[in-house]
């Protein structure tokens, strides 16, 4: 066990994780890690696996709704557009 503190950084809290932890979970800067509260307690875990970032073929292969066309349009700028 190891205390730590909680310590403010803007609107969120944070908790500072000792480099000897981060190294058994194999953590790295950039990392997504699990968080839980359970009966009361804090836990955190490494994420094993990442998500798979789909294209757009590989989201829409087994819908099999009704099809649709849609068209882009396209203008050309007046430079005074609202957003």
């Amino acid at each position: 066990m190891v205390l730590t503190l909680l310590r403010s950084f803007g609107d969120s809290k944070i908790i500072i994780i000792p480099n000897k932890m981060v190294k058994k979970l194999n953590l790295h800067i950039g990392d997504r890690v699990r968080i839980r509260i359970e009966n009361n307690e804090l836990f955190l875990s490494r994420r094993t696996s990442e998500r798979k970032i789909l294209t757009a073929v590989e989201l829409f292969e087994d819908y099999e709704e009704e099809y649709f066309d849609s068209q882009v349009f396209t203008f050309k700028s007046g430079g005074r557009e609202e957003w």
